[in-house]
């Protein structure tokens, strides 16, 4: 199973070495990493060590994942049994900005277009 995650957001940090242009939203390049990280632990399934932008960061990660709410926790491994053996996850992002901001027909399109096209 795959989950792709859009980000329109205006912000965004020039990925290292790529054109200042292009701008990688922070919820996609650190945000799935984490995400990545939390489930793998949680659901108990191989994942590679974490990177941020060619670093290790697992001694980061393992220490919120100490801090992590015992409720949330308990969320994420209740969800274990509907998920897949493993955890990918996909990041999409526009360079639009958020003038699309509360129009969620826009977004909806824009999932039914990416799904279309499987």
């Amino acid at each position: 199973a795959e989950c792709v995650v859009y980000d329109y957001g205006s912000r965004g940090t020039a990925w290292p070495g790529e054109d200042d242009d292009v701008k990688i939203p922070r919820a996609i390049w650190w945000g799935l990493e984490w995400i990545r990280y939390a489930l793998a632990r949680v659901w108990k399934v191989e994942a590679p060590p974490p990177s941020l932008r060619g670093y290790n960061v697992e001694k980061l990660f393992s220490e919120k994942m100490g801090r992590l709410p015992k409720p949330v926790y308990k969320k994420l491994k209740y969800y274990r049994k509907f998920g897949p053996t493993g955890v990918r996850l996909v990041g999409a992002y526009g360079v639009r900005g958020t003038e699309l901001d509360g129009r969620d027909d826009v977004y909806a399109a824009t999932v039914d277009a990416w799904l279309a096209s499987r």
